[in-house]
């Protein structure tokens, strides 16, 4: 979600007081063009939220409540509010490239670290799971198609769920 703040600017000092300078605030916002609801994304509902303002239904975002909204929407860059507004948002939510709305950054890559312990012949196979931040695990792990008959049953942990899953082998 998108944030903002004000940003004060006071005592200001130019050529050691020589020019005469006054501070004044601005407002910083944290946000993505377009994205009228603040979830991070483009939507028909970012289209649709940005459309009830031009028309004069909504007076701002709900997300972004004490910004003027030409700061969240205005992907136009003309000043003002409109439909085109709106429908460069709406061609962006269904994937359609409109070159004055930036691409959203992609997500952090997911870095998979395997580890395994070794096991001496006719001892279990201790195969941890990839770790994921999601909180979500898998493992990843070929196994002969025969395997032999002295070969324990592998155990899977599941960092969701239960502590240990059987894996059938």
């Amino acid at each position: 979600r998108g944030s903002a703040q004000v940003v004060s600017l006071e005592a200001i000092v130019l050529n050691g007081g020589s020019i005469a300078a006054r501070g004044d605030e601005a407002v910083q916002a944290a946000l993505y063009l377009g994205d009228t609801n603040g979830d991070g994304h483009y939507s028909a509902l970012d289209a649709s939220l940005l459309a009830r303002v031009v028309i004069g239904l909504d007076s701002g975002f709900d997300a972004y409540a004490p910004l003027d909204p030409r700061l969240v929407a205005d992907v136009t860059g003309n000043g003002r509010l409109s439909a085109l507004d709106a429908s460069y948002v709406a061609r962006k939510a269904v994937g359609l490239d409109q070159a004055e709305i930036p691409d959203l950054p992609a997500p952090a890559p997911v870095s998979l670290v395997p580890s395994i312990s070794p096991a001496a012949p006719g001892e279990g196979l201790d195969l941890r799971a990839f770790a994921m931040p999601t909180a979500l695990s898998f493992v990843d792990a070929a196994l002969p198609s025969d395997p032999p008959a002295e070969a324990a049953p592998a155990t899977v942990r599941d960092s969701v769920a239960e502590p240990f899953v059987p894996l059938e082998v």
